[in-house]
């Protein structure tokens, strides 16, 4: 699905309780849970190795690129939190304020 990749949470959540109304599409419904957990994943690794590699040397492109993500990452707690495996719920929950405790100093 093209708003898992873009990371388009709002988008994503809209198109999975669409699916999730239909007891017919759950094969499909169980994919795209997978598909977000596996991308929501991807996305706290790579905002935690750049927040992480930030350090002292606070370029203002990579803090930049790191709020982006950031906001990404809540709006994936927010859209589709319900969606996603435990696992993933936890990492959410806890990458969300390590971010914010690496940025804030």
């Amino acid at each position: 699905m093209k708003y898992i990749e873009y990371h388009d949470y709002a988008n994503v959540a809209s198109e999975m309780s669409h699916q999730d109304d239909d007891p017919s599409n759950q094969r499909a419904l169980d994919q795209m849970k997978h598909s977000l957990s596996v991308s929501v994943t991807d996305r706290i690794e790579e905002v935690e190795t750049k927040a992480i590699m930030l350090d002292n040397n606070m370029e203002k492109e990579t803090v930049k690129s790191i709020v982006d993500d950031l906001k990404k990452i809540k709006n994936a707690k927010r859209f589709v939190s319900d969606y996603l495996d435990q696992t993933t719920q936890e990492r959410l929950n806890t990458c969300v304020e390590q971010i914010e405790s690496i940025l804030c100093g």
